[in-house]
């Protein structure tokens, strides 16, 4: 049901505040043209800072929006959203890192032709153990959280995921 072509432009700035401070930017826009649906622009743009507070730590918090396609293309369109993030490394070693990481997203589901808007707001939560045991080997233990609450209760989610990663660089 997606058939539909698009085209994009995005550009950015990043600017270093202070030796410790820095700030970026991102504005852009999609085009997308649907054939069995309204066309549209879709802009995006995100704001951030982040403050280097130690070796390897760091706060790193913004704001953003964007138009977004949805999973559930029976029924909508397109998200329209913003999004509120904040999160902290740490450095608890010379070889381990502890992150932590905050997202609120309030958003609305545009309906298709014939369905309603859906309002939804989405809290995501995670944390992560990083062991940097060599320059090439990355070991992570991570929990992430998720909640979404929605007009339509068939869309509501709760879920707790953990995970274990190793990654080799070379």
């Amino acid at each position: 049901i997606k058939n539909k072509s698009s085209e994009y432009l995005m550009g950015g700035l990043d600017y270093e505040v202070a030796r410790k401070l820095s700030v970026s930017g991102r504005l852009g826009a999609e085009w997308r043209r649907r054939e069995a649906e309204r066309d549209t622009t879709a802009p995006y743009a995100e704001f951030s800072a982040k403050y280097d507070y130690a070796e390897k730590s760091f706060l790193l918090g913004g704001f953003g929006y964007s138009i977004d396609e949805t999973s559930d293309t029976a029924r909508f369109n397109d998200s329209k959203a913003y999004k509120a993030f904040a999160s902290i490394q740490h450095a608890v070693t010379a070889l381990i890192a502890a992150s932590a990481s905050l997202t609120y997203e309030p958003a609305t589901l545009q309906g298709r032709r014939g369905q309603i808007n859906v309002d939804e707001k989405t809290v995501r939560a995670g944390a992560a153990l990083t062991f940097l045991p060599t320059k090439n080997w990355l070991l992570s233990a991570s929990v992430d959280y998720d909640r979404a609450r929605s007009d339509d209760a068939a869309r509501n989610l709760r879920r707790t995921r953990g995970g274990l990663s190793a990654v080799y660089s070379f």
